[in-house]
């Protein structure tokens, strides 16, 4: 498809442009790169997916419904036929046509939007992006009756208290909870006025941390609505990892002074450390992507969610990296009521369920 010769930047970046073939079967590419330098030269490669007419578009209204007359967020999830992500934008109609929102995704094909259902009617996904798309995705069917759950934020401070909005097209009386699996920790009764977000503060104890779950109840005891939320762990260690000697030769030994540190800087004592070396090259085959995701984010997030892709994007700490954690969970980690209604997702989803509820086999 292309070949030629680029020059880097004092930065060390360079851009390259062409033209890709009509017709193109399987959605994926090759860029290789031979790099020289000063005589030296090394070799990459990373694989571009390539967004063909066919696109699988997974929608997941949060709390689970589209609810008529009450502010509701739709996340979704675009993927290839390769089931490998896919970057598309696009708007929300209604069965007239009216534009109601617009819709772009942000990382791994992921992304969400907003808008307030009118009952009777209904709403299609149109994408723009990329072109020629003509065939729409049908939105779930507007509900006249239920509850809309909307987390304030996309994460949560571990000193923060855990805030919501719970809306309800009708006056009703709610209660809202806070667990981590099947452990209550923090629950309030709500009055809701019809069409009027109420925000709900639920306030665990300082060690809740990780994936914690809010759900709604309705007068009648029965579950509702309900989402996933992160709420950032409160201890946090720095290891510190220091060659003896700045350079080795092949076969030779190398010794390095490991130290523990907590949110202080304090030295951890009796702490229990790992340590793996592995090949910089070898690692360099594996796209970033790919690679299995290094403890904390595996501890905190892989037991709730599908598939844990591009793991080093999610605990950062920045406002990006808690927008990627709030996308994961409205989408790879989305399920409902699954701990009212156990043995039902669990002969569902079957040993991805077992999984997410930490079941035991007798």
């Amino acid at each position: 498809v292309y070949r030629g010769v680029a020059r880097l930047d004092g930065e060390g970046h360079c851009e390259v442009a062409f033209a890709l073939p009509e017709d193109i079967v399987d959605g994926i590419g090759t860029l290789a790169l031979r790099i020289e330098d000063g005589g030296v030269t090394e070799t990459a490669a990373k694989t571009l997916p390539i967004v063909l007419r066919r696109v699988d578009l997974a929608l997941y209204p949060e709390g689970g419904e589209l609810v008529a007359g009450v502010p509701c967020g739709l996340y979704f999830e675009a993927r290839t036929p390769r089931d490998d992500p896919a970057d598309v934008a696009g708007v929300i109609v209604d069965d007239e046509g009216t534009e109601v929102a617009r819709f772009a995704s942000v990382h791994e094909g992921r992304g969400r939007t907003s808008f307030t259902p009118v009952f009777g009617r209904t709403y299609r996904a149109r994408l723009d992006k990329p072109a020629g798309f003509d065939e729409p995705v049908v939105l779930p069917v507007v509900q006249g009756a239920g509850v809309s759950l909307r987390a304030a934020q996309d994460a949560f401070e571990h000193t923060e208290p855990v805030v919501v909005a719970v809306a309800a097209p009708s006056d009703t009386a709610a209660t809202v909870g806070l667990f981590v699996r099947e452990k209550e920790l923090a629950l309030k009764p709500v009055r809701l006025q019809a069409g009027r977000p109420v925000r709900v503060t639920l306030t665990p104890g300082s060690d809740a941390s990780g994936v914690l779950r809010v759900t709604v109840f309705d007068d009648a005891g029965l579950p509702r609505a309900e989402r996933l939320v992160f709420r950032r762990p409160k201890a946090a260690l720095t290891v510190e990892v220091q060659p003896e000697a700045e350079a080795t030769i092949p076969g030779g030994a190398v010794r390095v002074n490991v130290r523990a540190l907590d949110a202080h800087g304090r030295p951890v004592p009796n702490a229990v450390i790992g340590l793996a070396a592995s090949d910089d090259a070898l690692l360099a085959t594996v796209e970033p992507r790919e690679r299995a995701p290094r403890l904390p984010v595996q501890a905190l997030l892989g037991a709730d969610v599908r598939e844990l892709r591009d793991p080093a994007e999610y605990l950062g700490g920045d406002a990006q990296s808690n927008a990627r954690v709030d996308l994961l969970l409205g989408t790879q980690g989305w399920r409902r009521f699954a701990f009212q209604q156990s043995g039902e997702f669990m002969q569902k989803h079957g040993e991805a369920g077992r999984r997410a509820l930490a079941h035991r086999y007798p």
